[in-house]
């Protein structure tokens, strides 16, 4: 029996049609919408909220709504009383949990008495909890912020969970209160994270958090701070007070590395922004406890520096008659010998089988200064760099 070409076509075409149908409706199926309107109803009503893989469409603006008024604290709230859970979805507008009031041209705080969850969901456009209040678990974990995310002036309850939270814009979360504490483990901060003010009562949990851009923990009052130094080295927003804090924090830890990396920058932090170059002993203060032994806590940076001062004055010695061999007046020193003296003398051995003439060292020409008066400031300049050699291994090592 024949089968025309053309019907085997038709087969064909009915065939991957029916499949390619098939698999739209599946994932409308499992990507379902769901207006903004829906949401804001049923909080409206007090009834619970439980969507999952779902695409929110709409604003999800609070102030769309009715919701109960309460006195709290001399401060009057809105009240959410619906338990609140959005996973695995995406919010395509911007979501607004607080009240604006026309009339008084203000925002009134949000008070969320249910648990709230957002847990692997993505907000692509801004989201702002600012002054909200969670009184029961807040989960963040695993959610996308495409736009900024504002918790300015927010106070958690219990841990709110932030862990592996991205933020791809700023992060506003200053003056917010953590009454538990506050997980950011492995969260992502590619902007500006604002933690000024805010307060941690039972600690803040940063650990393997990353920041690729600058993070401010000024006036930040926390009881401890989990955090590794090299998560925050260079992105710190300056502020004094909080360096302070830190480097105890890290010291009472027994994370002397730490405490000592982030006194390190202080300091030269604190002397680039008071521009304490252009001041000569400032400028001392750069040469000597800077270079020489990173301000006390950088002992084998001296040995490095000296090392160099060493081979530079070796240069300088190597001159004719700049150095005489005791004993041979017509000797004419090698680079080695001038080397060895100028380890004698920066060492303040003096042997004496070599010592420096009253010759000038001259530089294109020009007389800079006897090798005498040379050998008594390389003599000088040693003795001051193994002190703080000494001193400064000494405070490293006995701790």
């Amino acid at each position: 029996m024949k089968v025309s070409i053309s019907f085997i076509l038709l087969i064909l075409i009915s065939f991957f049609s029916n499949v390619w149908l098939s698999q739209d409706l599946l994932a409308q199926e499992i990507k379902g919408k769901v207006p903004a309107e829906k949401i804001l109803k049923m909080i409206e009503k007090g009834e619970p909220v439980e969507i999952d893989n779902a695409i929110i469409t709409g604003e999800l603006k609070l102030s769309k709504i009715n919701l109960e008024v309460e006195e709290i604290n001399g401060k009057e709230m809105r009240v959410v009383k619906s338990k609140v859970t959005i996973t695995n979805s995406t919010i395509q507008e911007i979501a607004i949990f607080r009240y604006y009031i026309p009339e008084t041209d203000r925002y009134s705080p949000i008070l969320l008495t249910q648990e709230v969850s957002f847990y692997l969901t993505e907000f692509q456009k801004r989201a702002d909890f600012s002054e909200a209040q969670f009184q029961k678990e807040a989960d963040f974990s695993y959610a996308q912020f495409q736009k900024r995310a504002i918790f300015s002036e927010a106070q958690f309850q219990e841990e709110p969970n932030f862990r592996r939270a991205q933020f791809q814009e700023e992060a506003f979360f200053e003056t917010a209160q953590f009454q538990e504490g506050a997980n950011f483990y492995e969260a992502k901060f590619r902007k500006l994270a604002y933690f000024e003010g805010a307060q941690f009562q039972e600690g803040a949990f940063f650990m393997d958090a990353q920041f690729e851009y600058l993070v401010d923990f000024g006036d930040t009052d926390f009881p401890g701070l989990f955090i590794d130094w090299r998560q925050i080295k260079g992105r710190l927003v300056w502020d004094e007070t909080f360096y302070a804090q830190l480097i105890k924090h890290y010291k009472e830890s027994g994370e002397f590395g730490d405490a000592d990396s982030a006194y390190y920058e202080y300091r030269v932090r604190e002397r680039r922004i008071e521009k304490r170059w252009y001041n000569p002993t400032r400028g001392l203060e750069y040469i000597f406890l800077d270079l020489s032994c990173g301000y006390g806590v950088k002992p084998f940076r001296a040995v490095l520096y000296g090392l160099v001062l060493i081979f530079l004055f070796s240069c300088f010695y190597y001159q004719p008659k700049a150095v005489k061999e005791r004993g041979k007046p017509d000797s004419k020193p090698r680079f080695t010998d001038a080397f060895y003296f100028s380890v004698n003398t920066f060492t303040t051995v003096g042997y004496g089988d070599w010592y420096p003439t009253a010759q000038f060292l001259k530089i294109k020409g020009r007389k800079i200064c006897r090798f005498r008066t040379l050998a008594m400031i390389e003599g000088f300049v040693g003795w001051l760099i193994i002190a703080l050699f000494l001193v400064t291994l000494g405070k490293v090592w006995i701790r």
